[in-house]
């Protein structure tokens, strides 16, 4: 078995730094150029999503606790939704190959978005919540269009560079807008803001889906006319391809690490830094801010002048180097070091998502991206949902065990990442 002390230069910073070093405006020229049609469509219009989701997700956790959800029902709420995800992922793959992929992904936003964002803006109840998140479960159903949309008409030589922009797109509105909506929180109220942002969430993602349909083309990687039976028959022949792909069970091990993380992320942190950091309610958007800010500086400096061949050793390097700011959490009660400690996620997050994604891009059938896709999304979001059932009970009695619990979880994908670096130096050694 292949040491760390095999190959020295992974964690030496001045190597890493030279991959990445900046090589003119060539970089950019890259970047810009990297979409296809159907996926420069995509990246456009992500940006009302992103504004829908850069007002309300911040905020998202403490709105339903106000509404009445403990912490455990918190986390119930969000692992309903990603327990209903898992059914979808599989089922939109087989629509999608059937239907179209720019239908079901026409049809699926408007279910899984418009519906849901009016009923979070007038919920009373509780049980309201839930119906709203079985509704927006739906939008897993488009899952495997979106891959098959985004890189059927983009080559995988640009790949890294096509979901560092695609990430970006989903970034770019938490630099400002976070901090503007803790700026309306801290003067109106958050349950008020919080419903009139959700109506405008509706009203951003209703306009995209217009822009959509008339600027997309339908993909032609499809099955038109065929059976159920043709579709199933299918869908197992691309399962078998994807889990003999070279690397399939450390690259999946990542990327459902890497969900998970995302999803405690996403129900917990805003409620660990006003609870048990003490901070006011309005830094959560400001923090999200800095973040943000370093991700996207990330992405548009650094991801499209990586050096072509060295991105197993960039992944392992970013991965080692998330865990850190991770576990400074633990000791975190201000809110200028949160916010620095934001920026460095954001920095090392950006390199780390686009290089996981082209890594999972890379192991889907050609032709069958979307499928694929579909499959491999599945077996995340039953991880995810599965991680926020155990989050839920432990951080209803121990919230101050958020840091420890996350720092384990990015250090067990940073060892993995270790793991496909080895694997493929293995590979190379052979040859």
């Amino acid at each position: 078995m292949l040491g760390l002390d095999a190959y020295p230069d992974t964690l030496n910073p001045w190597y890493l730094g030279r991959l990445v070093w900046f090589h003119g405006r060539k970089g950019f020229r890259r970047l810009w150029r990297s979409p296809g049609p159907n996926a420069g469509v995509l990246i456009r219009t992500n940006f009302l999503w992103a504004v829908a989701m850069a007002v309300t997700d911040p905020y998202k956790a403490l709105y339903l606790s106000r509404l009445g959800l403990s912490n455990l029902a918190v986390g119930a709420f969000f692992a309903l939704d990603m327990g209903l995800r898992i059914f979808g992922v599989l089922l939109g793959g087989l629509v999608g190959q059937r239907w179209g992929h720019k239908r079901t992904l026409l049809v699926f936003d408007t279910i899984s978005w418009i519906i849901p964002c009016v009923m979070l803006a007038t919920a009373t109840q509780p049980w309201q919540l839930y119906v709203a998140t079985c509704l927006g479960a739906s939008n897993a159903m488009v899952s495997g269009s979106v891959a098959q949309l985004l890189v059927g008409d983009t080559p995988r030589s640009r790949q890294a560079n096509l979901y560092a922009l695609f990430n970006t797109s989903f970034v770019l509105p938490t630099l400002l807008l976070p901090t503007l909506v803790g700026w309306g929180v801290q003067r109106w109220g958050l349950v008020p803001v919080m419903r009139v942002l959700f109506l405008v969430a509706a009203g951003l993602v209703g306009t995209g889906i217009l822009i959509r349909r008339a600027r997309m083309a339908e993909s032609d990687s499809m099955s038109q006319g065929a059976t159920v039976a043709e579709l199933l028959r299918e869908g197992r022949d691309v399962a078998r391809r994807l889990a003999l792909a070279p690397g399939f069970a450390l690259v999946a091990g990542c990327h459902l690490l890497a969900n998970a993380v995302i999803g405690l992320n996403k129900a917990y942190y805003a409620l660990f830094v006003t609870r048990q950091c003490g901070l006011p309610e309005a830094w959560i958007g400001s923090i999200a801010a800095a973040g943000a800010a370093a991700y996207v500086a990330a992405s548009l400096m650094w991801v499209p002048r990586l050096r072509h061949g060295r991105e197993q050793a960039l992944f392992f390097g970013a991965s080692l180097a998330a865990v850190a700011p991770v576990a400074a959490l633990g000791w975190a009660r201000s809110g200028l070091l949160l916010m620095v400690l934001g920026v460095a996620g954001g920095l090392v997050g950006a390199l780390q998502s686009a290089l996981l994604s082209a890594q999972v891009a890379g192991l889907l059938p050609k032709g069958r991206e979307g499928l694929a896709q579909s499959l491999l999304s599945s077996l995340m979001q039953a991880a995810v949902a599965a991680g926020l059932l155990l989050g839920g009970l432990l951080f209803q009695a121990r919230l101050d065990a958020y840091p420890w619990a996350m720092t384990a979880l990015t250090g067990l994908e940073s060892w993995l990442a270790w793991r496909l670096l080895a694997r493929s130096r293995s590979a190379v050694d052979v040859f």
